[in-house]
């Protein structure tokens, strides 16, 4: 969700199975219905102030405007060559999206990317030449979201894909970008309704990691909002980046220009990870709102490019393209695991987070689904990026060795610790130890009998 300055609304008993346990829950089957023309999503992007002069002075320096360097700098991004591709989805078409990013780049010295270098790929929403007609307002969001990108990562390439409207258009606009890209954003939302089956498909594909913006409104305001309430989108809320004292500070967002989303969905359930955080089951029994956050203030905003000049924008849009961007430099190019991945990483590796422990969204009760505290919360989720360690995505191998069982139910005990005996590959094979097909995620033996290695 891109900001202006007007805000826009927007358990088996061999201790091997504990991981087919995991496994078979990490992604929620796909709906049976898909998502209805009537629901239209709105950008949530915030234009703030528009700025002279191409911005180069980073905000530790005395600057007013975040830059690449300070947002690098700020979330402890390491440096990459990374080719990876990051799809990007965007309604309508964005004329300048090319000469726009070139602008960006250029000003800030990083690489060129253009349709010519093969770094930029512009297509519809099924993959076609012929973009649809251009929209001012979206364009905005399509110039933050493709320089977001580039800001956090300047050597990945970028798939834009543009829907011809802001309904199902995007829907299956995200269908094509989740075939060819494996880091998804979606900085886009539409506030959740009566229609509890109005998914997106395509948010269901294993071994994907998806983005989306939380809303800009606030608790309440145009949250909880789909898809970010999807238990397989990674749900981004907003803070306000500060730098004093050789510090960067991250607070909830809330202000004149908006404020960061969250809440309990009213109709997505309650994925296992976070099930397992009893703060969490006790405000809000289904899905909630966020994960993690990032800078979405566009009161010292993000540096864009659009509409002819520099821009300090922000919104939560901002968020799901700078974090799917992390994901991919956090795997390091590879593809995502089919195993754990997207929102389930950073729920495992918490301390990668730097809490966000001041700050609300708006007025709400239980405190926790609007009020910053230590720990996890709704504004903030588990808290910004320190790095990018708890967005690496989780093999079976990588859980070998004591596990702590963190899902609720079934016959092993919640919270108990096992040990786990073998080495599971991502499709559930075991070499080394015994296991059944249950780890292969084909359900538990009959009663009394052992399914085969």
């Amino acid at each position: 969700m891109t900001i202006s300055h007007a805000v826009v609304r927007r358990r088996c008993r061999a201790v091997l199975l504990v991981v087919a346990l995991i496994a078979s829950t990490l992604t929620v089957a796909a709906p049976t219905e898909i998502a209805s023309p009537g629901r239209h999503y709105t950008p949530l992007v915030v234009r703030g102030a528009r700025v002279a002069h191409g911005p180069s002075v980073p905000v530790m320096h005395g600057g007013d405007i975040l830059t690449p360097t300070d947002l690098r700098a700020a979330y402890q991004v390491p440096g990459t060559s990374i080719t990876t591709t990051i799809g990007v989805v965007d309604a309508y078409d964005d004329p300048a999206v090319e000469s726009n990013l070139a602008v960006y780049r250029d000003n800030f010295g990083l690489p060129a990317c253009s349709r010519a270098n093969g770094c930029l790929t512009v297509v519809n929403q099924t993959g076609g030449p012929d973009l649809p007609a251009p929209n001012a307002n979206w364009a905005t969001e399509t110039d933050l979201d493709v320089q977001m990108v580039s800001a956090v990562c300047p050597s990945c390439h970028i798939l834009l894909v543009e829907a011809s409207d802001d309904g199902y258009g995007l829907d299956q606009a995200v269908a094509y970008a989740a075939a060819h890209a494996d880091y998804v954003s979606m900085s886009w939302g539409a506030t959740e309704d009566g229609r509890p089956n109005d998914h997106i498909p395509a948010l269901a594909t294993r071994g994907k990691v998806f983005t989306a913006a939380s809303g800009d409104a606030g608790y309440g305001g145009d949250s909880p909002g789909y898809p970010a309430t999807d238990p397989n989108v990674v749900a981004v809320g907003g803070t306000t980046l500060s730098y004093s004292g050789g510090l960067w500070r991250d607070t909830v967002w809330n202000n004149a220009y908006g404020a960061s989303g969250s809440g309990c969905s009213l109709h997505e359930p309650q994925p296992w990870w976070q099930a397992a955080v009893p703060r969490i089951t006790a405000a809000c029994s289904n899905r909630f709102d966020n994960d993690v956050a990032i800078v979405a203030d566009p009161r010292v905003g993000v540096a864009i490019y659009s509409g002819g000049s520099w821009l300090r924008s922000g919104g939560t849009s901002a968020g799901a393209p700078l974090i799917a961007a992390l994901y991919a430099i956090a795997n390091g190019g590879a593809r995502p695991s089919t195993v754990v991945t997207g929102p389930q990483t950073a729920y495992l590796h918490p301390s990668a987070f730097r809490d966000v422990a001041s700050g609300t969204d708006g007025v709400c009760s239980p405190a926790l689904l609007c009020t910053a505290t230590v720990g996890y919360d709704g504004p903030s989720g588990l808290g910004v990026p320190a790095g990018v360690a708890g967005f690496r995505s989780v093999g079976i191998r990588s859980l070998a060795g004591a596990a702590t069982i963190t899902r609720p139910a079934g016959t092993v005990a919640y919270g108990r610790k096992v040990t786990l005996r073998g080495v599971l590959a991502d499709k559930g094979t075991v070499r080394g130890g015994r296991a059944s097909r249950c780890c292969c995620r084909r359900g538990p033996p009959a009663r009394g009998k052992r399914c085969a290695a």
